[in-house]
């Protein structure tokens, strides 16, 4: 359980006992009966607080749900253009092939063995990021040498930076909340679930 947690359970608690002793003291010091009398005008003011607390309630759902949409949108993202640098791989010359996959089921072991635990903890997996940079490499220093090797070069480039902004608005997205579940296949093609929330 981290901090934030605590201060938040901390002052949800200290709130609702500071409710519960006004209401004591308040029937302490006042009758019933002058209670009574402002029935009529409590009875409208409570009605509108109620209604005011129902669309407040609303639109946090609502910004939850967007914000789960989003980080679930994200991490499809970063693992679909996985899945599309492991595939254009194999119109690379053998060495390079060989090599970009490798790392590529390599990046994919770490993020669900290593990584995607310690995001939990608001951390990240230097192996990975050692992982992700040799992509890089591997991906620019790349020379083609027919316009075929071009051609998937230049998607290959494109898949690479979409990678890349989807895994750094991951890792910004730390302190919002991520999906607790991402698994990557690494069976031919790559492919993610998520599921849950994290902490």
């Amino acid at each position: 359980m981290g901090i934030d947690t605590r201060i938040g359970i901390t002052a949800i608690i200290s709130v609702v006992l500071l409710s519960i002793g006004g209401l004591l003291a308040v029937k302490y010091f006042l009758n019933v009966a002058d209670l009574k009398i402002h029935h009529d005008v409590t009875d409208p003011l409570s009605q509108t607080v109620g209604m005011m607390f129902a669309v407040l309630l609303g639109f946090m759902i609502s910004n939850s749900m967007q914000r789960f949409e989003l980080a679930r949108a994200t991490v499809q993202q970063e693992a679909a253009s996985l899945a599309d640098i492991f595939n254009l791989a194999g119109s690379l010359q053998d060495q390079s092939k060989a090599n970009l996959r490798r790392l590529c089921i390599q990046y994919a072991d770490q993020i669900v063995t290593e990584e995607w635990p310690l995001l939990s903890k608001k951390n990240i997996s230097v192996p990975t990021i050692r992982t992700y940079r040799e992509i890089w490499q591997e991906c620019i220093q790349y020379h083609p040498k027919t316009q075929r090797d071009s051609n998937a070069h230049q998607s290959l480039l494109s898949s690479m930076t979409a990678m890349s902004d989807a895994r750094r608005l991951r890792i910004e997205a730390l302190h919002n909340g991520l999906p607790r579940d991402c698994r990557f296949r690494t069976n031919g093609d790559i492919s993610v679930e998520t599921k849950g929330q994290m902490p």
